[in-house]
């Protein structure tokens, strides 16, 4: 007994000596993570250069990353006081949507083409979800959080355009850009995600500047129109808390930051116009018409499009089935999927499935809202706004994580405040 103490005092002090002298549990930490949180694994993967799947490897990454995480409460004994409630609390939903999942196993409409790995997928997730939030809570990560997402921007964007210059070195699909991403529609939302927690939003910095270039580049690459309306709500709130609402209270800063602004917007778009030409990408008709979309020319969304004719169809279905729906993965029995999560949650898992994914996105808002930070609120809306054009959402890992790790950053301040003790100190504070 004596030598298991002893034995754990010491892994204890070499992880505390690590920490405070040499910052290794944050550089291992850090670059394991980029490696997920970039579908980097899930590039392996489709290459043929894992020798097992990529959502193995991820989980044992975040295996790791919770057990190492562990040792590193104990070794600097970092009170989180009522985190563990908080995690639970904010599990809830996605819980509820495992269990209804895992009970359509037995149901005869459900889809089971796939045998149970589709059942098990958004489980999978779940899990996911626990691990981040309890990686979020940890000093470490909340110390390194905004530098990963600005790696994480940098080396989504670089794949998306490589992928763009030279077709298929990097992605699969040959239509449009996707570099590390499933799709280009994901690879929109893996740009996206990291620029909205990386950005400050109290007033104007040139390397939040350079992110957002760096981020709508990425975005306008994959020709995502989910991904472009989705980068133009960061944009809008951030030139908002920036420029407009200082300009209105009179502040000191507010022409500078107009300044850099203006500047920034005619670097963009001649970026813009660059990536445009590098490619011969942008030469088909289905390009020129995601271009002409995305610059206005054309109807972003028209009454004949498949999309509008796809959620009148999955309305009706939810009409058959309104209160327990067809089970989970029915809609892989379609020809297509409705490209919205509410309605897939309701055509899958009826009004009680519907009801727990809407509460898994108010918890996003409310603690984002307890905390008082505005990363929080745009990432609240963003999931709001993708929930409306993807079906896709809980199976997207990067997604998960970056919103599972947010969420625990501010359960650490919401409940530090309740509780009355301090909040800890060398660490990202909230924005206005």
């Amino acid at each position: 007994m004596t030598s298991h103490r002893q034995e754990h005092t010491s892994v204890c002090q070499v992880v505390r000596l690590s920490t405070n002298r040499f910052p290794f549990v944050e550089w291992t930490g850090s670059l394991l993570l980029l490696v997920v949180l970039t579908a980097v694994d899930v590039y392996l993967d489709r290459r043929g250069w894992l020798p097992i799947p990529s959502s193995v490897v991820a989980f044992g990454i975040i295996a790791l990353l919770g057990f190492g995480t562990i040792l590193y409460h104990k070794a600097v004994r970092e009170s989180r006081p009522g985190v563990g409630k908080g995690i639970l609390w904010l599990l809830t939903p996605m819980l509820l949507i495992s269990a209804l999942n895992l009970l359509s196993i037995w149901r005869a409409e459900s889809y089971g083409g796939e045998g149970f790995k589709y059942y098990f997928l958004v489980v999978y997730n779940t899990l996911i979800y626990g691990a981040a939030l309890y990686l979020g809570t940890s000093s470490w990560l909340r110390r390194s959080w905004r530098g990963i997402a600005r790696f994480a921007i940098v080396t989504s964007t670089a794949s998306i355009i490589w992928d763009l210059v030279a077709p298929g070195t990097i992605g699969t699909m040959m239509t449009r850009a996707a570099g590390l991403g499933y799709n280009a529609n994901s690879a929109a939302l893996q740009t996206v995600l990291p620029l909205a927690v990386a950005l400050r939003y109290d007033r104007v910095r040139i390397a939040d500047i350079f992110l957002i270039a760096v981020g709508i580049l990425g975005a306008f690459a994959t020709l995502s129109r989910g991904g472009s309306v989705m980068i133009g709500c960061v944009l809008v709130i951030y030139v908002y808390q920036t420029v407009i609402y200082p300009i209105v209270t009179q502040r000191a800063s507010a022409l500078r930051g107009l300044l850099v602004t203006v500047a920034a917007a005619a670097v963009i778009l001649g970026g813009l116009t660059l990536v445009v030409g590098a490619s011969s990408w942008f030469e088909n008709a289905s390009a020129r018409r995601r271009i002409d979309i995305l610059i206005g020319r054309s109807s972003f969304l028209n009454p004949e499009e498949s999309r509008v004719r796809l959620a009148k169809e999955y309305i009706q279905l939810v009409a058959e089935r309104p209160l327990v729906g067809h089970g989970a993965g029915y809609i892989r029995s379609q020809p297509r999927g409705p490209h919205n999560m509410f309605l897939r949650m309701w055509t899958e898992l009826g009004i009680l499935g519907c009801a727990a994914y809407l509460l898994w996105l108010a918890s996003v808002l409310h603690l984002s809202m307890l905390r008082r930070e505005t990363s929080g609120i745009v990432l609240s809306l963003l999931l709001v706004l993708a929930s409306l054009v993807s079906h896709n959402l809980l199976e997207y890992r990067v997604l998960i994580l970056f919103t599972g790790i947010e969420m625990g950053r501010y359960l650490v301040y919401v409940q530090h405040r309740a509780q009355g003790t301090e909040i800890p100190t060398g660490e990202d504070h909230a924005t206005p």
